[in-house]
Formats: structure tokens, sequence, C-alpha cells
């Protein structure tokens, strides 16, 4: 799941027609819209049944690790306030 994309999937339909609603900010995604997304090199790969995501271009490659990068994030902000934004729903 992506932050700030809202999703509905219908795990009844076929696969590759699952996704009965996407929207980001309210709006609907258009399929010719291009977005730049963070992952890990390992998602970036295509692993994880992720093979859509195999040879894309890399906008920007960043040599810290991941984990390194959240620890850094959580000694600098040592109070995180969690919230559920609940911006995905299956039906079927």
């Amino acid at each position: 799941m992506w932050e700030g994309i809202e999703y509905i999937f219908d795990i009844s339909k076929p696969i590759g027609e699952r996704v009965t609603k996407l929207t980001i900010n309210g709006e609907p995604i258009k399929m010719d819209e291009e977005f730049d997304v963070v992952m890990s090199s390992y998602r970036a790969t295509g692993a994880g049944n992720f093979d859509f995501l195999r040879n894309r271009p890399v906008v920007k490659e960043i040599q810290i690790d991941i984990t390194e990068l959240i620890a850094d994030y959580i000694l600098k902000h040592p109070f995180i306030h969690a919230t559920c934004n609940k911006n995905w729903q299956v039906t079927f």
C-alpha cells in the first residue's frame, strides 16, 4: 500500500481486474499518469511478485540501507504518532 492513495479491491474479480477504485487526493488516477515511487532495491528488482517494477528507470538511488534511514529518523523524532487512515478496502 502506498500512502496518499485510496484503493478498493474486489477479490471476486479476475486477477488484473480487482482494483475497482484508485484515487489520489480524492481524484481518480488516470491510467497514463506517471509517478515517482520510493522503494527498496529488493522491490525495485521485481522481487516478491512485483515483476511489473523490473527494468523501470531509477530516478534516484540512495546508498544507505532502509533500516539505517528508519533508525536515523527515529533518533531525530523519538515520539512517533502512528495513525490508521483506512485508505483501502477489500470487497468480494
